[in-house]
């Protein structure tokens, strides 16, 4: 059985720019890797959409590539330059493919992962991950993907405005771990499998609960199937205070954080 060997890149740049889309889906790529002979290498590459007034030697391209950073990564962690600038070449999977092995390496794909998946080439603390080494999971990149789009939602309706600020990022340590930032003081972890460590699942109440995630319970976890809300109306006969309700596979109740029904609206 032969495997593909696949070297991923973080998308550093925008990854809704034109160029992005039409290419490899982002406009500015970094990783870090191994040559052949055991050398771990950084490396980082910016592009454009070439036009009527791009230099004339680049105009038989359609998006230029360029080698904005490659070098040696020292074994004391320091960066040792090498071979700084390429000339342009064409920027998309075969034309990166081919520059990357060209530096001494026989990579047989390589792949540039969406916002949310998972890999970041700068570690935190200093020095790097590498794109040689990372473990892909297309199920955990789909699962973030969903709940980025709920919070898109959700941030939409509290905030009121179309584009609402805030920071959705996976976890260094543990790729089943979100953390979300709506930059005005609403900070709280998402669990999109369960994690690692027990104790990392987050509590579930009106704020967090995000459907088909996971919380603690017990000692254990319980994953929220559907979040509803009840109507007054329906309170006032069936004689129930919470009107925000979740099903989890723990069972169904009412949401810690509830809306509470009033009676005459008080």
């Amino acid at each position: 059985m032969t495997t593909n060997k696949t070297l991923y890149f973080e998308g550093a740049g925008w990854s809704g720019a034109d160029i992005s889309k039409a290419t490899v889906g982002n406009c500015r790529i970094r990783t870090a890797f191994h040559l052949d002979d055991g050398t771990p290498v950084y490396l980082e590459i910016i592009a454009c959409e070439v036009a009527k007034s791009s230099p004339a030697a680049w105009r038989h391209l359609k998006y230029a590539g360029f080698v904005d950073d490659f070098h040696i990564i020292g074994d004391d962690g320091a960066a040792h330059y090498r071979n700084n600038r390429f000339i342009p070449f064409e920027y998309n999977h075969a034309g990166i493919l081919a520059l990357v092995n060209s530096l001494g390496c026989s990579f047989d794909a390589i792949e540039v992962l969406p916002d949310l998946g998972g890999y970041r080439v700068h570690a935190t603390g200093g020095g790097y991950n590498y794109g040689d080494e990372f473990q892909l999971d297309r199920d955990l990149i789909a699962a973030r993907e969903a709940v980025d789009a709920y919070l898109l939602e959700q941030e939409r309706r509290r905030t009121g405005r179309k584009y609402p600020a805030y920071s959705l990022w996976v976890d260094d340590a543990d790729p089943a771990i979100l953390h979300f930032d709506s930059h005005d003081g609403i900070k709280y972890d998402i669990c999109v499998a369960v994690p690692k460590a027990m104790e990392a699942l987050p509590g579930l109440n009106k704020t967090t609960a995000i459907p088909n995630c996971f919380y603690g319970w017990c000692d254990g976890w319980q994953q929220v199937y559907r979040i509803y809300r009840i109507s007054d109306h329906y309170a006032a006969e069936n004689d129930l205070m919470y009107l925000d309700r979740v099903e989890t596979s723990a069972g169904g109740f009412a949401l810690p954080g509830s809306d509470i029904y009033r009676k005459g609206g008080r």
